[in-house]
């Protein structure tokens, strides 16, 4: 849905941004049904609506929503992340974080993610003259490719739902 929204339409009449902010949570964090959604809405703000209006406004609000807390969740992992860590690394695990929390990457493309890293970690490997950093460098190198293989195994494990596989995956490369 493009454009301003209706004066009739339920993101009008709901009014206040925390009034929207909390039918939103209803819908995606709750998992209420539009039914009961409705019917919360007019016994809590007094605002005449049915199911199909609600439809309505999650239509409307899911990219919102959505967008919303992948910024929450990528500022989370920047905020996580070592503070000696480089300030483009981090942007850019910033930013893998965001892209994978709102959907936009496949698995196939997050495996690729994570083998770029691993090249680029090989690649600083071999550049490394400090022993110190070299050893450190040469132990990341191996947990990634441990991460990899884990991620590979479960891909290909018929046994799990692409629900499964995928809240598995971001266990074992420590997205969650």
């Amino acid at each position: 849905m493009n454009g301003r929204p209706r004066s009739t339409s339920l993101y009008c009449r709901l009014g206040s941004s925390v009034r929207r902010k909390l039918v939103l949570e209803w819908l995606f964090e709750k998992g209420m049904g539009y039914t009961e959604i409705a019917k919360r809405i007019v016994e809590d703000f007094g605002v005449k609506t049915s199911s199909d209006g609600v439809t309505r406004f999650a239509e409307r609000s899911k990219g919102e929503w959505v967008t919303e807390r992948a910024k929450e969740r990528a500022t989370a992992k920047y905020g996580a992340l070592p503070e000696n860590l480089d300030e483009e690394k981090k942007r850019a695990l910033a930013q893998h974080e965001f892209t994978f929390a709102t959907g936009e990457l496949t698995f196939t493309q997050t495996m690729a993610f994570q083998r770029l890293e691993l090249d680029r970690e090989r690649w600083k490997l071999q550049q490394e003259l400090d022993p110190q950093r070299h050893e450190l460098a040469k132990r990341k190198v191996e947990l990634l490719e441990r991460k990899l293989s884990q991620a590979d195994k479960t891909t290909e494990d018929i046994k799990l739902t692409p629900e499964e596989k995928q809240v598995r995956i971001r266990e074992i490369l420590g997205m969650t």
